[in-house]
C-alpha cells in the first residue's frame, strides 16, 4: 500500500460548557491525533 507524505485535516465539533466537556469527542480528537 503506498503512504502518502501529504498530510490530511479534520474538523470536529464537540459540545463543551463550563461543566461538561463531551467524551465522545475527546476521544474523536485523540483517535485523530494518533
Amino acid at each position: 500500500m503506498p503512504t502518502s507524505t501529504s498530510t490530511a485535516s479534520a474538523q470536529v465539533y464537540r459540545m463543551k460548557t463550563v461543566e461538561h466537556m463531551c467524551p465522545f469527542g475527546l476521544k474523536t480528537v485523540d483517535l485523530l491525533k494518533r
